[in-house]
């Protein structure tokens, strides 16, 4: 059974990472600033701008756009992690001076190379479901173990709980996996996080209407 999941694993990885390599310019044209105009990234913007030199990890940064192209622009300690070759190939392209920030790495082995309560700050947006679900737990406990007390992590999740691939996202094979919103926000209270908002989101991607479930929580003793 362990090897069958870490197969499962190991193969996710591989496609997502070959996937976004394969698209990832055309992955970034499509792109717009909305994420970063939620209530709840403005409210965790509130938050950076007014702590000295906050340390912010994003995981699954993409090409920096727009999440690390915002964040840079205040006084952070700001770290971008990707699996994809390209994308952060686009970041780095996309932000000279501040290429040494953006690292080439899958979310798990990055988190656990971390030292203990080092964050202030962690955001995954539209990432946590291209891993495979049943290694969400091990994730959210590696965030909130990096964390700080009273450190905040902003994550996306969709309204519902699907495990789905497609062939031909962008002209790539893609997988996404996740529970329920509902499961995760148990869950999450459950490690210890502390709910501070929700937002359901609705907007356009590729002509479509996309609704998707931002949170941001802080991690509690």
């Amino acid at each position: 059974m362990v090897d069958r999941e870490q197969d499962r694993y190991t193969r996710y990885l591989q496609d997502i990472k070959q996937g976004y390599d394969e698209i990832a310019g055309k992955y970034r044209q499509q792109k717009d600033n909305h994420q970063i105009q939620v209530p709840p990234f403005q409210q965790l913007l509130e938050v950076v701008v007014a702590e000295d030199w906050p340390r912010i990890i994003e995981l699954g940064c993409g090409s920096g756009y727009p999440v690390a192209t915002r964040l840079l622009e205040e006084s952070c300690d700001y770290t971008g992690v990707d699996l994809s070759t390209q994308q952060i190939s686009l970041a780095r392209a996309a932000h000279p001076e501040f290429s040494r920030l953006f690292v080439e790495q899958d979310l798990l082995t990055y988190l656990r190379e971390q030292e203990t309560a080092t964050a202030d700050i962690i955001i995954s947006l539209f990432t946590i479901f291209h891993l495979p679900r049943e290694r969400h737990i091990d994730l959210f406990i590696e965030i909130r173990r990096v964390l700080k007390t009273g450190g905040l992590m902003l994550i996306t999740i969709a309204p519902y709980g699907e495990e789905s691939s497609e062939d031909d996202f962008f002209g790539a094979t893609m997988h996404w996996s996740q529970f329920s919103t509902r499961l995760y926000r148990q869950l999450l209270a459950e490690l210890g996080f502390i709910e501070r908002h929700f937002f359901l989101d609705s907007h356009q991607f590729m002509g479509e209407e996309e609704r998707i479930c931002y949170l941001l929580l802080q991690k509690q003793e």
